[in-house]
């Protein structure tokens, strides 16, 4: 969602019934829905997502991509949860 102008910038539904595996096709329809927009995303482009998408794999692809991504630990959610 743009979090200026409050327009959503890509959705789907899926049969998974976690987020592990999401957030990889996530960015990539979001690559392809601004594609009709932009050459390429914008170079401030950030996101945040839950710690339900704190993988490895996942890390690992936003490095890849060089792509600014904030994402809960679940190290901190146990943390917060202990006190």
């Amino acid at each position: 969602m743009d979090e200026y102008k409050g327009i959503i910038l890509s959705s789907y539904i899926t049969q998974n019934p976690t987020d592990h595996f999401e957030l990889i096709p996530s960015i990539e329809q979001l690559e392809n829905n601004l594609t009709g927009i932009y050459d390429e995303l914008p170079s401030n482009f950030q996101f945040s997502a839950d710690n339900g998408y704190s993988t490895d794999e996942n890390t690992t692809y936003l490095e890849e991509k060089s792509l600014e991504g904030y994402i809960s630990t679940r190290k901190t959610l146990k943390k917060r949860k202990k006190i």
